[in-house]
């Protein structure tokens, strides 16, 4: 009888010690900004040909251990050739093939929760206003698991990005 009390302690003991590492773990997910020099930022002026970026607006989810990914960002860009967006497989906003137009509405509505005023609506981006260039989409059952985006708006310099896995 002993021996199955001291078991059940150390049972007990391992299972709050387990607890505690799990809260803990979730108190470090916060919402927070990105850096003027994050990866991604480097990434889109990569891919835009080398453009200079000034970072205008941002999110990231930090401290997350599960593998989900939640970020992006709005910068004016400066040094592009707008004219070139036809030529790197970029689609006006109101001609999306379908798998892009649900993979941007994933990217959009998820990004933040939704919950980013700075960055446009998917109906916005659905428009002529601005054209959208799917970095990297994984598709779901339903929508996509993960989308890597652009959304250029060419009338005002901007370019907004956003990175959504699940």
């Amino acid at each position: 009888m002993k021996k199955l009390a001291k078991l059940l302690l150390q049972l007990a003991a391992l299972g709050l010690l387990a607890l505690a590492f799990l809260l803990y773990q979730m108190s470090q997910i916060r919402p927070g900004e990105m850096e003027a020099d994050h990866p991604d930022i480097g990434m889109v002026a990569s891919v835009l040909s080398g453009a200079s970026l000034e970072l205008t607006d941002s999110f990231q989810m930090s401290g997350n251990w599960s593998g989900d990914i939640d970020r992006g960002f709005a910068a004016r860009v400066a040094d592009f050739d707008w004219q070139s967006l036809s030529r790197v497989n970029a689609y006006r906003g109101d001609q999306l093939p379908g798998n892009l137009a649900s993979a941007t509405e994933f990217a959009v509505n998820n990004l933040g929760q939704g919950r980013q005023s700075w960055f446009p609506s998917a109906a916005e981006i659905m428009t002529e206003r601005y054209f959208v260039y799917g970095l990297n989409i994984e598709p779901g059952d339903h929508h996509a698991d993960s989308a890597q985006m652009l959304f250029l708006r060419p009338e005002d310099g901007m370019v907004f990005y956003s990175w959504v896995k699940f």
